[in-house]
């Protein structure tokens, strides 16, 4: 059988630029909408570095804002958990040095990534987010438990190993952010990290693509409001000066890349906000082919980013599509963790 996760990372731009509002829960109640009509559930990977902030600076933003961000994402998150949608843990850790002052968010490094902390500040971040999760969701769930993790600004790949000893500690079972086209992946479609810790990588599903067949419309649309709102529209965030020289020189090296890159091949991720509904079957269908779903089932993860939603038809062609196979089931990472793993 194929599980299909739907994964929504639930965060605002990760340079602090944004609004929770426009960003977050309206598009999120446009998804939760969809998908309660055709009863399928969706799996918030609930970006707790900047709810912490949100609540940190929360007095400073309602009178900047004229709301609470953190109050509107606690809100819909329970209500959203109540209806018997999952929530889950993600983390973008330049939240973690990030301060707001003036209206604006001040942060190292946008990029900084978990292995460029100690081990104890890695603890400490790990800890303290689904400590954080839990707290908001154990009083309407006494036996809610945070068991999975997705990181961020690594590159689509698997859990590095300097994270494996403070997941285990903090029983978070399962890292999803590789790609499935990774080498280590299996016919399950999923991989353990180490033999030393109970953790499995359960990849989002993607397929390798020519780039030039990769890009479509509506990846360019959300690409180009990204850029938009990041950098033009929305400038309330600020890097501190001693990165910005050599993100400058990071950047000026991509660029002479680009044009060597055009025939090379990149794992196309399955994308509900950046796909029409042809494009999500066919990646279905390929998993199809892919994996030994007759023997085994199979997790198929899904992802999507609230900031990134304008797919409202494609998304609902989609699950309509799904709901008449029969070999093909909707769930969250919290059911198959615990009705198969």
């Amino acid at each position: 059988m194929i599980f299909i996760i739907l994964t929504l990372d639930y965060e605002i731009f990760g340079n602090g630029a944004g609004d929770v509002l426009r960003h977050v829960v309206k598009p999120t109640d446009r998804i939760l909408s969809i998908l309660e009509r055709y009863n399928v559930p969706l799996t918030i990977m609930f970006e707790v570095g900047e709810y912490l902030k949100f609540q940190e600076y929360d007095a400073q933003i309602r009178k900047d804002k004229g709301y609470s961000y953190a109050e509107a994402m606690y809100k819909q998150v329970i209500k959203a958990y109540q209806k018997g949608h999952d929530v889950q843990l993600h983390i973008h850790p330049q939240w973690f040095q990030a301060s707001y002052k003036n209206g604006k968010w001040i942060m190292d490094d946008p990029d900084v990534c978990i292995s460029e902390f100690s081990a104890n500040e890695i603890d400490k971040i790990i800890s303290t987010s689904r400590k954080c999760l839990e707290n908001i969701l154990k009083p309407i769930d006494s036996v809610y438990s945070c068991k999975v993790l997705r990181l961020t600004n690594l590159n689509w790949s698997e859990a590095p190993r300097c994270v494996f000893a403070s997941m285990a500690k903090n029983n978070l079972h399962v890292h999803s952010l590789a790609v499935s086209t990774n080498p280590k992946n299996t016919k399950k479609g999923y991989w353990y990290l180490d033999k030393n810790y109970p953790i499995i990588e359960i990849p989002i599903h993607a397929l390798k693509m020519l780039i030039y067949k990769y890009v479509n419309r509506y990846r360019i649309i959300t690409a180009l409001y990204r850029l938009l709102i990041s950098k033009f529209l929305w400038r309330n965030s600020k890097t501190r000066k001693k990165y910005k020289n050599i993100k400058k020189t990071q950047k000026r090296q991509s660029i002479k890349n680009i044009f060597k890159k055009i025939f090379d091949f990149y794992p196309a991720k399955w994308d509900f906000c950046k796909q029409s509904s042809e494009e999500m079957i066919y990646f279905l269908l390929k998993a199809m082919e892919i994996y030994d779903w007759q023997n085994y089932d199979i997790p198929l993860v899904m992802i999507g980013h609230s900031k990134d939603f304008f797919n409202d038809r494609n998304l609902a062609l989609f699950l309509e599509k799904v709901k008449e196979l029969n070999n093909v089931k909707f769930t969250t990472f919290n059911n198959f963790i615990n009705t198969i793993l």
